[in-house]
């Protein structure tokens, strides 16, 4: 018997189930068809049938996961081509790099470009053939990729750059800054998932895809060629003197000439795409749609000659591969701090699992787990297994013994420019520590600073009065009426509060149904649980507003509410005490959202007590550069259902 609150909150998910046992095949649709309900137990789920008959024995996945087998196909195409560039994996294994022509890129400091960005950018451009960028948030390492792509093209008039990233969100937003400051006359492609579907790409981004480009520049070629055909005149040449210098036969000569290319434009759209396809400056792919770009009629090391990757520490390595087997020169950028791979803790999990098998072989799979996960979380390792300082922005990185030319490449933007600054102390001194470690007044130095010019910004609210000149606040639900943890993780209580804060703000947030969340004076209430996120979106002043942590990495809001949700004290380590925040990824992605607000609803003492040494800390530099205070005095009105 499946809870009735569990089975009212669960999201619907449909299961397709391949009786075959030699060879899973998803193909086509399964004529087998079941609705998950619960989880029994490690092993064991119970389902509902809808379509078929349950059979005896077979293979189970769920009904929206029909890209995978493609995916795996493209994956492990990379692969092969990965076996015969060799240069790439000891790039990948130890990002060694020649320093070439330093001296070409003269990267001043302007008003949009300070901190250590004119350093990096000079890095990512002469060091070759790798180089890994670790952002932190807020850092501008867009600005940086953008600034770096475009001289990169004004050098390399012919050169070719694909641009990459594990999702359509970071890789769009990337593209959006591409094309603002690139050429107007650059080409920019951006590739669909199947070039006619563009429902993932971003609306700004849809017109520079495959169709619309097509059917703008062939309307520019037919204008020109009409010009030339029916504008008598038009392509007349003269002199100084005036005098025509070219006679009336090879004038009609090449008016006959542009009617035929009329023709063959109007008549071979596919011919025109294959071009687009060859020609353009910078290419936009996903990591997975990066394999569709060309048939493999050719080298593909040689179709591009940059690649650069956004959001590389949350791709697998799988996924990474496709792209840079693409070119002979990568840049990697991302921040191994944040979020990583999806479900790769689970990969840590298993791995741990198999210490006590009975099978031998199969041990041996836990006695390589660090090499495993070094290879899993392939971006990171290239700064934990850095030689000697690796921070140091004025020179690239730590030279080789025998090679003056020879760099370890990797960097770090030193800077941030999003969250105000006391909203940054707690994430910069936990998330972002000097090497070594060093404390000053008994808190972490951090070699993050923050950027006053751009974020010493008040947030202009003034009512609740509690929250007015102040940016990081924490509403401590101690003691408050309702405010208590249950199971599947939700906190009626302060569902409650954030309702009535949200409705006792003035000026009120952007509307949801108007607004974007990044735009002046948005508004996004962050949870790590789907539960809580349900129950706050019932509520109608937040509806449209609220996300799960994951969902929302790579965005940001003037004004963010987290709703912290556990409260209650069981035996056990952090992760039983405050769940998925409990990790310091989480809980970056969680706290470096917000621009000029950030308050966070919970229980103090709960998180301080029993959330590990990060929350230990993370609560004391709260109390040093922000306020507690009690929920029964943030003085809200009633809560409206």
């Amino acid at each position: 018997m499946v809870d009735a609150d569990v089975a009212k909150e669960s999201t619907v998910v449909m299961l397709e189930i391949d009786p075959r046992l030699d060879l899973p095949s998803f193909g086509r649709r399964s004529t087998i068809e079941a609705q998950y309900l619960r989880r029994i137990d490690e092993e064991t789920i119970e389902v509902q049938m809808v379509r078929g008959a349950a059979p005896p024995s077979g293979w189970i996945r769920p009904g929206d996961d029909s890209g995978s087998r493609p995916q795996l196909q493209r994956q492990l195409r990379a692969r092969q081509v990965l076996q015969r560039q060799m240069s790439l994996v000891r790039g990948l294994r130890n990002p060694i790099s020649h320093d070439i022509g330093r001296r070409q890129w003269n990267i001043e400091p302007r008003d949009d470009l300070r901190g250590n960005a004119p350093e990096i950018i000079r890095d990512m451009l002469s060091l070759q053939p790798i180089y890994v960028l670790q952002g932190p948030p807020g850092s501008g390492k867009t600005k940086a990729a953008s600034e770096a792509v475009t001289r990169f093209l004004e050098v390399e008039r012919a050169g070719r750059v694909l641009v990459s990233a594990q999702s359509n969100f970071a890789l769009d937003n990337l593209g959006e800054r591409l094309i603002k400051v690139l050429p107007k006359d650059t080409i920019v492609l951006r590739i669909a998932p199947d070039n006619r579907e563009t429902r993932s790409v971003a609306e700004s981004i849809q017109p520079y895809t495959i169709g619309p480009i097509s059917t703008r520049l062939t309307a520019e070629i037919i204008d020109t060629i009409d010009r030339r055909v029916n504008r008598p005149g038009h392509d007349e040449e003269v002199d100084e003197t005036g005098d025509a210098v070219v006679d009336a036969q090879v004038r009609e000569a090449r008016r006959a000439l542009a009617r035929e290319w009329l023709g063959r434009v109007q008549d071979n759209q596919v011919e025109l795409g294959e071009r687009l396809w060859t020609g353009a400056s910078v290419v936009l792919a996903t990591c997975s749609q990066a394999a569709t770009i060309f048939d493999g009629s050719f080298r593909l090391d040689e179709s591009f000659d940059w690649v650069i990757v956004e959001e590389a520490a949350k791709a697998w390595p799988t996924e990474l591969i496709v792209p840079l087997v693409l070119a002979p020169r990568w840049t990697l950028i991302g921040d191994h701090r944040q979020l990583g791979a999806h479900r790769g803790e689970e990969v840590a999990e298993f791995l741990d699992g198999l210490e006590s098998d009975v099978n031998v072989e199969v041990r041996t799979h836990y006695e390589s787990r660090a090499e495993r996960l070094r290879a899993l979380n392939l971006f990171e390792s290239t700064f934990t297994d850095a030689p000697g300082d690796t921070e140091t922005s004025d020179t690239p990185g730590t030279p080789q013994p025998g090679h003056r030319l020879r760099t370890y490449a990797v960097g770090r933007l030193r800077q941030q420019y999003r969250m105000h600054p006391d909203i940054a102390e707690p994430v910069r001194r936990q998330f972002y520590r000097a090497e070594p470690l060093v404390y000053e007044d008994d808190l972490p130095v951090s070699f993050l600073e923050s950027d006053l010019q751009t974020t010493l910004k008040d947030h202009g609210v003034t009512r609740p009065a509690a929250l007015a000149g102040r940016a990081l606040v924490w509403v401590d639900t101690v003691g408050y009426p309702g405010c208590v943890d249950q199971p599947t993780w939700r906190n009626e209580g302060e569902v409650d509060l954030i309702e009535r804060l949200v409705s006792a703000m003035h000026p009120q947030p952007t509307p949801a149904a108007t607004g974007r969340a990044d735009e002046d004076d948005g508004l996004v209430v962050l949870t790590p649980y789907r539960a809580q996120v349900r129950r706050l979106e019932r509520r109608v002043n937040l509806a449209g507003r609220v996300h799960t942590v994951h969902s929302f990495q790579g965005h940001e809001a003037d004004r963010v509410i987290v709703s912290l949700v556990r409260s209650t004290h069981v035996p056990g380590g952090p992760r039983r005490n405050v769940g998925h925040v409990g990790q310091d990824e989480v809980a970056n992605v969680l706290l470096s959202r917000a621009r000029r607000l950030l308050v966070l609803v919970g229980d103090f003492a709960h998180f301080a007590m029993h959330g590990g040494d990060n929350w230990t800390t993370l609560t004391k530099v709260i109390l040093r550069y922000g306020v507690r205070i009690p929920a029964a005095d943030l003085d809200v009105g009633e809560a409206s259902r």
